[in-house]
């Protein structure tokens, strides 16, 4: 997990979680142990992606580009269960790094729902 001052990451870490913000104030800055491990990314994962509204999703999609042009070719995987226009967002993800985006789609998971009242007598 990555601090203000990215000072707690392992480079031999296989997985680094952050946050929009830090990653933004790191490639900004260009320094600490963030920028290390974006030259050796591969794959980024952005949970939640419809929690963004429009301009802060563009944000996250330029940040993503910077990642792809100026520190290592990545693989994007976006996750949400509730995104309009998924084929806009996928040309938007195969111009930033020029792979096929492929869309999944299914049922969404619905556990069962058990709703207790108890009454007093």
């Amino acid at each position: 997990i990555v601090d203000k001052d990215n000072n707690n990451i392992d480079l031999n870490s296989k997985v680094i979680l952050t946050n929009p913000a830090y990653l933004m104030k790191s490639i900004k800055s260009g320094k600490g142990k963030l920028i290390d491990f974006l030259r050796e990314i591969s794959l980024i994962v952005v949970d939640e992606f419809s929690f963004y509204d429009l301009e802060q999703a563009e944000i996250l999609l330029e940040l993503l580009k910077i990642i792809n042009n100026e520190y290592s070719l990545i693989s994007i995987a976006i996750l949400t269960a509730t995104l309009e226009k998924p084929n806009d967002l996928a040309k938007k993800l195969t111009e930033i790094n020029g792979l096929e985006t492929n869309i999944i789609t299914g049922e969404s998971y619905r556990s069962k729902n058990t709703i207790f009242i108890y009454k007093r007598k």
